[in-house]
């Protein structure tokens, strides 16, 4: 019996305070937090790990932990086996913090009792009502500010990062959506339905991307178990959902590339404006918006002596979203087929000054819904990207920048990798020998979780990595698989564009539900419908 136990035995607050209770309270306020407090994940575990110390029963608990148990402290392990051959001993001990869960989860949840039936219903219930809160909160928000030019939606997260954010909500849905299938309650539909819509208006594609992506290969993983009738509705749904995706995607693209109808002969290259001053044109930029010339008929001292007629904001400053002023009207000019010069910016009305100012640099942005806009932000990207090899500012640009000097690094320490402590310097340092395009404020790290890992401990490391993932999913034989491959694919998907693990919120997300899942394993028996 544990010290807290022994307390208050025989007292009226036995039935409230033992260390059953602290457990389920540590993991409920973790749950609570994951979507939106970093002192509420902290709190959850060091409660857990306060209430393990105070059991007394480090023998018996240790006796518990099967091989999955030590396979999970193993990838811990590894993370300390890397300072063997690190340098930055500062930002190792650091990520070697930060990564703590990864073995206190592993050794807390695998040594204690399943949970019942009653605990996992308050637990999952607390976490989506939660999801549900903020969601109402970040609705709200929408709501006040939405109609406000150049604002940024990555905000409507609260106190996390959109894209962690957007990985709960995905989940969410699925959890939802299985409950309602095993309840065969509607109110579980309308939750599920409610995530999803708020995955879109929210404009949260790696949720997005992810939810639809993990639906349908959980469709196919449980399509075994249905009717033939019930395989052919389904399977006829998702297949008129998937071509009615890329049907969109062609429709949108098709859109993207249709040319702008010009004021001039953007080829002929007339050397002064109306006024008599001279234009410059880069026939070197092969930069395109809207099919049209970025760098060609702009007249500098024009452009900047009409925008000050029109606008109180210094052309040569930001704009309100932290980009180069003159760089947005340049490049909404174009996207117009006007010059850019002060018969361009004369023709531009109030409401296009005012998207100026907030950052839009196409007129189409103002009209297109927001999937529209972020596919049509996405081609342009790549396709200034692949034209010029220009990648700032520009989120899947400069992920594919970051993917090739990760690459690099690991061709020249492909055995055993740089160490716990040095991928930050491998960057800067990569970075320079292949001279990046890319300006110092956005050389960053890999955004990709295989290549962090590859790169770090190297092709040894990274098979562990692999068997890390795939073999709990393997050897899962509970009831709660539907939502555990739910889970693990969101996981490994967000593994591909993300560094989940190097954050707090999502290798909590990550650790938390791998080690409840793998851990609480209970065959043959309704643990949470």
């Amino acid at each position: 019996m544990g010290l807290i136990d022994q307390l208050f035995k025989g007292t009226k607050l036995e039935g409230w305070i033992s260390h059953r209770n602290l457990y389920l309270l540590g993991l409920l306020t973790i749950l609570c937090g994951l979507a939106w407090s970093n002192v509420l994940m902290s709190i959850g575990q060091f409660i857990l790990l306060g209430n393990f110390i105070l059991e007394l029963q480090f023998k018996n608990k240790f006796k518990k932990l099967n091989e999955l148990a030590w396979l999970f402290v193993g990838f811990y392990l590894l993370h300390l086996l890397g300072l063997l051959w690190t340098e930055n001993f500062d930002y190792a001990i650091k990520d070697l913090r930060v990564k703590l869960p990864l073995l206190a989860l592993p050794i807390i949840i695998g040594s204690s009792p399943n949970l019942k039936r009653k605990e996992w219903v308050l637990l999952i219930y607390a976490y989506l009502f939660t999801l549900l809160t903020l969601s109402f909160v970040s609705l709200y928000k929408l709501i006040q500010f939405g109609d406000d030019f150049g604002f940024d939606k990555r905000s409507l997260s609260i106190y996390i990062s959109h894209i962690r954010y957007g990985l709960n909500i995905a989940l969410a849905a699925i959890i939802s959506f299985w409950l309602g299938v095993n309840n065969r309650k509607k109110v579980f539909f309308f939750l599920g339905s409610w995530f999803v819509i708020a995955l879109v208006i929210f404009e949260l594609y790696t949720g997005i991307i992810c939810f639809f992506i993990s639906s349908v290969v959980v469709f196919l993983f449980i399509s075994k178990r249905l009717s033939f009738k019930s395989k052919f509705i389904v399977g006829g749904l998702l297949s008129i959902l998937i071509l009615t995706v890329i049907f969109y995607l062609k429709q949108v693209y098709s859109d993207y590339k249709q040319p702008q109808e010009l004021t001039y002969n953007q080829n002929e290259l007339i050397k002064r404006t109306v006024n008599g001053n001279f234009y410059h044109h880069d026939t070197s930029d092969y930069r395109l918006t809207n099919g049209v010339y970025i760098e060609r008929y702009i007249a500098f001292s024009e452009l900047r002596r009409e925008w000050a007629k029109r606008s109180q904001l210094n052309v040569l400053y930001d704009d309100k979203k932290g980009q180069h002023l003159e760089s947005t009207l340049i490049r909404y000019l174009t996207s117009l087929g006007l010059t850019k010069d002060s018969v361009g910016v004369s023709k531009l009305s109030d409401r296009e000054i005012k998207a100026i100012e907030n950052g839009v640099a196409n007129y189409r942005y103002l009209e297109l819904n927001p999937i529209e806009l972020r596919l049509h932000k996405t081609f342009y990207e790549l396709e200034v990207y692949f034209r010029t090899g220009f990648a700032d500012g520009a989120s899947l640009a400069m992920r594919l920048e970051y993917w090739k000097t990760a690459w690099n690094i690991f061709k020249d320490n492909y055995f055993i990798g740089v160490g716990t402590g040095d991928v930050k310097e491998a960057f800067q340092q990569q970075y320079e020998e292949d001279q990046s395009s890319l300006a110092e404020k956005y050389r960053r790290r890999t955004h990709n979780q295989y290549l962090t890992f590859v790169l770090t401990f190297g092709l040894l490391g990274f098979v562990y990595f692999l068997i890390y993932l795939i073999y709990p999913l393997l050897k899962y034989r509970g009831d709660l698989k539907i939502p555990f491959v739910a889970f693990w694919l969101i996981v490994a998907l967000s593994f591909m564009t993300e560094d989940t693990l190097e954050t707090q919120a999502g290798l909590t997300f990550f650790a938390l539900f791998m080690n409840l899942f793998v851990f609480n394993q209970s065959k043959n028996q309704d643990q949470i419908s």
